[in-house]
């Protein structure tokens, strides 16, 4: 079952921490915006800072999706890099939508 990973993961760390991969391209620092792919490099800089306490990883699409196709293949670029680098962590992508009535 997918949700034995995460209890795996949280047992390894002995911690319950989902860092949000919530890349707002206008709130980026600097250093990153001029950067090829901003927001992967940023993700990979959060991700590289805070994997050994992290059970989970979890994107938010909609800032992606702000930035187009540029924006969700960056989005692709972090999740390989995690599937790549990190295969133990959990990874969730926050699709959420509003609805009114």
């Amino acid at each position: 079952m997918i949700i034995n990973k995460y209890n795996q993961r949280a047992k390894k760390t002995n911690s319950l921490l989902c860092v949000g991969l919530d890349s707002d391209f206008e709130k980026l620092p600097e250093k990153f915006k001029s950067l090829k792919n901003p927001q992967f490099e940023f993700n990979k800089w959060i991700i590289e800072e805070t994997h050994e306490y992290a059970s989970a990883f979890k994107a938010n699409i909609a800032f992606y999706e702000a930035r187009g196709d540029k924006g969700i293949q960056e989005l692709k670029k972090t999740m390989e890099f995690l599937q790549k680098n990190y295969p133990d962590i959990f990874t969730i992508c926050d699709c959420k939508r509003s609805s009114h009535s």
